[in-house]
């Protein structure tokens, strides 16, 4: 499990004293003592876990210049008043929960944690869950889809009206005379030529049967 926490991250950032060296600075960067790992897969941001340092001190964490991952340990276990092997089992106990976990799954965790790392633990969670309670409040609900306006059809012209008017009467007719025709046995073939006005007339055509 990845537990963000923003609005503790910012305690420690920003002007004041860095916890390594205790040089007043401008800018201070929140450092994990336990590492996020690749990508921030382990990340997990609770008040024993962090301690807050000046670029330099986080910058040179780790190295032969820099603060120890031991002394780090023991500015966050002080601060806190707890032992730091509680705040690493408490840490690990978070990092081994799935990624959305049920309430159910957080009590049984909390049962099998013991003393002090039991209520590291419960704070951090309880922490989380508030906060996820904010964030579920102040997401807007989803706009309802606005059904789309059909478009109203535009009245025909009276001259193309008339010019269907008088196909399907060419049509009609037609038919008329194909029944005939079918009656006496005999082939009709029909021939479409433009009349005199540009209007097409239909032209029927009878043939024997060979």
């Amino acid at each position: 499990m990845i537990l963000e926490d923003e609005p503790l991250l910012e305690t420690y950032r920003g002007k004041g004293k860095c916890e390594c060296c205790g040089r007043e600075c401008k800018e201070r960067d929140p450092a994990h003592i336990i590492p996020r790992g690749l990508g921030g897969g382990g990340r997990v941001d609770i008040p024993g876990n962090l301690v807050s340092l000046r670029r330099w001190c986080h910058a040179a964490q780790g190295t032969a210049n820099g603060p120890s991952l031991d002394y780090l340990r023991m500015l966050a276990s002080t601060r806190e008043g707890v032992s730091w092997e509680s705040i690493q089992e408490a840490v690990h106990a978070i990092q081994r929960l799935p990624k959305d976990p049920t309430d159910a799954r957080i009590e049984v965790t909390a049962e099998v944690l013991k003393g002090e790392s039991r209520k590291i633990f419960q704070t951090a969670m309880f922490r989380w869950q508030d906060q996820r309670a904010k964030e579920a409040k102040s997401k807007p609900e989803p706009a309802q889809r606005e059904e789309p306006k059909k478009k109203k059809k535009k009245a025909k012209p009276e001259w193309m009206l008339s010019a269907q008017k008088r196909q399907k009467e060419f049509r009609k007719d037609i038919r008329r005379r194909l029944k005939a025709a079918r009656k006496v046995k005999k082939w009709v073939k029909i021939r479409c030529e433009p009349d005199v006005q540009g209007d097409l007339s239909y032209i029927m055509q009878k043939r024997t049967c060979r």
